[in-house]
């Protein structure tokens, strides 16, 4: 099951205190959905068409991939816990 904007965006409201989560898909076409996280610093999570989930710091340096360790694919909730833990260590 892929992971919805709704689930990521509950799944992050709730483990960070102080955060905004919006919807900005409509200004990055090239991705099926993007979040923007706001806090302390800013956040970006992509999703793409392929199931692939992307997450980076407002200058857009990437952080994580869920993919990429070939030999461990990040489920969802991994991925999403680790974005977590980089947001908290960074806040």
């Amino acid at each position: 099951m892929a992971l919805t904007l709704k689930q990521a965006e509950d799944y992050l409201t709730a483990k960070i205190s102080g955060i905004t989560v919006m919807d900005i898909s409509v200004e990055y076409p090239d991705y099926k959905e993007v979040l923007y996280v706001e806090g302390e610093k800013d956040y970006y999570l992509f999703f793409t068409n392929e199931d692939t989930y992307r997450f980076s710091d407002g200058q857009k340096n990437l952080k994580l991939v869920n993919d990429q360790n070939a030999d461990h694919i990040l489920s969802e909730e991994e991925f999403l816990e680790q974005a977590a833990k980089i947001i908290l260590s960074e806040e």
